[in-house]
């Protein structure tokens, strides 16, 4: 009696055992599967950064010869009002980009419009002078 209770303890023991083996072994598989999954996922996301950064580089490229083009352009603009006009001429080796360009003929038109504005104040004092006189 003894003895089958002594080897149905041990048995029990190594069914508990064997269990507990199965368990660990389980656990250490899904350990390894989520490392694994984690792994290919960042695998996943590092690829995915690698092509949004090319597909980044490809609009600058893009970018950088519209700019050079629309450099080219506003060169050859220049030099075209530079023959048109002689007084531009002088001042078309001062000007170097298109925005500085465009500043000088918004203040020459803001100029002009002063000037016509001045004019026509001189005129209509004038005019007011000559009827009281």
């Amino acid at each position: 009696m003894y003895c089958k209770r002594k080897y149905a303890y041990i048995a029990g023991e190594k069914a508990m055992h064997s269990g507990k083996e199965i368990h660990a072994s389980r656990e250490r598989d899904s350990c390894i599967a989520r490392e694994e999954f984690m792994h290919r996922g960042k695998e996943i996301m590092h690829r995915g950064k690698r092509f949004t950064h090319s597909k980044k580089k490809k609009p600058c490229i893009a970018r950088e010869r519209s700019h050079a083009s629309r450099k080219e352009s506003c060169i050859a603009e220049k030099s075209c009002i530079a023959r048109e006009d002689p007084c531009i001429a002088k001042r078309h080796k001062l000007i170097t980009t298109s925005r500085e360009l465009s500043t000088y003929y918004v203040s020459l038109f803001y100029k002009t419009q002063a000037l016509l504005a001045l004019r026509q104040t001189r005129w209509c004092r004038r005019q007011i002078f000559k009827e009281n006189n």
